[in-house]
């Protein structure tokens, strides 16, 4: 959320506490999975959050955040970043999952995060 917030200084959020709020999220062209997983989020928990923006990639979204124009549910890696005029803070309750996979050239082999395990042949 943006620094200045009225709900910034908290440790942590709740979803329902931020279910009046404006959200920007990825346009479900962009990035489906997380579109999903987000909505998905808001629905179980019966919000139905006002979006504004439809963003295409991450570093739009934090800037955008920065600069005011909402609130957005990032994956834990993007949020322990540090970015001026932005709080972090954990979502308290249910989380959304995001499937990642990860995909290498077959030549490079030996990289440390795959070395420990045997690579498949396709």
């Amino acid at each position: 959320m943006p620094s200045h917030h009225p709900k910034a200084d908290r440790p942590v959020i709740h979803l329902q506490d931020a279910a009046d709020e404006t959200f920007l999220m990825f346009r479900r062209d962009v990035n489906p999975v997380n579109h999903d997983a987000i909505l998905g989020l808001f629905n179980r928990a019966d919000i139905y959050p006002w979006l504004v923006h439809s963003i295409r990639n991450w570093l739009t979204m934090v800037a955008m955040v920065s600069e005011g124009h909402g609130m957005a549910i990032v994956c834990e890696s993007l949020a322990r970043l540090s970015c001026a005029g932005v709080r972090v803070l954990p979502l308290v309750g249910e989380q959304a999952d995001a499937p990642a996979s990860l995909v290498w050239h077959q030549a490079r082999r030996r990289l440390p995060c795959v070395s420990s395990s045997p690579v498949p042949r396709m």
